[in-house]
């Protein structure tokens, strides 16, 4: 992995993610830890964790409010 990427991954420490219900698409700005992989810290019967539950693909962005160096993607949450 580039090494400008791992260090903004380790230094943002809050990723924003986008999931989708039937109200429409949602965003929120969420904590994360990296341990192979990501851990999303969502809030307890949250809109965000209801409709992960209901669709578990995302999109997030990470960044560092640098228009140089950021992250982007989508996946798929895993509930553990």
């Amino acid at each position: 992995m580039d090494r400008d990427v791992l260090r903004l991954l380790r230094r943002a420490r809050t990723m924003n993610i986008s999931v989708c219900d039937e109200k429409g698409p949602w965003v929120i700005k969420v904590y994360y830890a990296m341990d192979r992989g990501f851990i999303f810290l969502l809030e307890k019967d949250g809109r965000t964790l209801n409709a992960i539950l209901k669709n578990p693909w995302v999109s997030f962005s990470i960044d560092l409010n640098r228009p140089d160096l950021f992250v982007q993607g989508s996946g798929t949450v895993e509930i553990i």
